[in-house]
């Protein structure tokens, strides 16, 4: 019983976090169910396997078989100029 709860409190908490979304979170949270307008509703699909620590490669390969698009969305990578050596990045995080 206490893992439903925490599981739904876990999706709870992911809807507010999807009620200030925008750009490629807000169609992720489109994607999963997190939205009020979202077609679909595979959020648990998703809180299962976080409870029990499964990397995030096996998580999208679940998910896959539910909706594609959702493992096709790339984030970019965030980059702290403050404390990264220029001369060691890869030309595509340096433009």
């Amino acid at each position: 019983m206490l893992r439903v709860e925490r599981r739904r409190m876990r999706e709870a908490e992911f809807k507010t976090f999807c009620k200030g979304s925008k750009n490629k979170e807000n169609r992720f949270c489109y994607y999963l169910g997190g939205l009020e307008e979202s077609a679909t509703g595979i959020l648990g699909e998703l809180s299962k396997p976080l409870s029990w620590s499964m990397p995030s490669d096996k998580i999208c390969e679940k998910l896959r078989k539910k909706d594609a698009q959702i493992c096709d969305l790339r984030f970019e990578k965030q980059i702290d100029l403050n404390n990264v050596d220029l001369k060691k990045l890869k030309l595509k995080y340096s433009r």
